[in-house]
């Protein structure tokens, strides 16, 4: 995983951010305006806001495009932007992971759906 110091994705303090899912560990938000789809094929950026990380120990924010393939249901998390709980911008990493299966009833699962659907019925 490369590590840059260049942001790639949208600022997670934008008020377009719309709420998907909640789990113990924060929160997610898909940005409506990010969503490209070319037939099967979907991304969307999503912002997650961690309420506290196991690495800094207090809240962080990542910002990231996942990339989906809507007729399997399998995504990837293509590129993130990191930020500290005070809006400080951290870097940005680039992910080469395979695609895994996406559960139906996640944050993650949420943001497919979304991305996913015709443009008319977003």
């Amino acid at each position: 995983m490369a590590a840059m110091l260049l942001q790639t994705l949208p600022a997670p303090n934008l008020e377009r951010w719309v709420h998907v899912g909640s789990t113990s560990q924060g929160d997610s938000a898909i940005d409506p305006q990010s969503i490209t789809r070319t037939g099967d094929l979907a991304t969307v950026v999503v912002r997650t806001s961690i309420h506290r990380s196991q690495t800094t120990g207090g809240p962080v924010v990542g910002v990231m495009r996942y990339a989906f393939n809507c007729r399997t249901r399998r995504g990837r998390l293509e590129v993130a932007d990191l930020y500290r709980g005070d809006g400080t911008f951290v870097g940005s990493t680039v992910n080469e992971d395979p695609e895994e299966p996406v559960a139906r009833r996640s944050p993650d699962g949420e943001a497919l759906e979304l991305a996913c659907r015709p443009s008319g019925q977003r």
